[in-house]
């Protein structure tokens, strides 16, 4: 099995406890496509992660919550 890639210094992580199958993946992508706008994230559904790029956290923040997930920020 692949080891998902490590967020790096120009991103921003949330830990997504409540995002648990596929159709959360997919909710999550187009909320997040929508928001923002061309921009590159990650979803891994298998650790429940969110990678962002560095500056967008709250406006994913709002996106995801809108699309009924509740993101936490991940401290480093």
């Amino acid at each position: 099995m692949t080891q998902p890639a490590a967020a790096q210094p120009h991103e921003d992580v949330f830990v997504v406890a409540d995002m648990t199958c596929s159709h959360c993946v997919s909710t999550i992508t187009k909320a997040l496509t929508d928001a923002l706008k061309g921009a590159a994230f990650r979803v891994e559904l298998a650790q429940h992660r969110v990678i962002v790029p560095a500056g967008a956290a709250s406006v994913a923040a709002d996106a995801m919550r809108e699309a009924g997930f509740e993101p936490v920020l991940q401290m480093a």
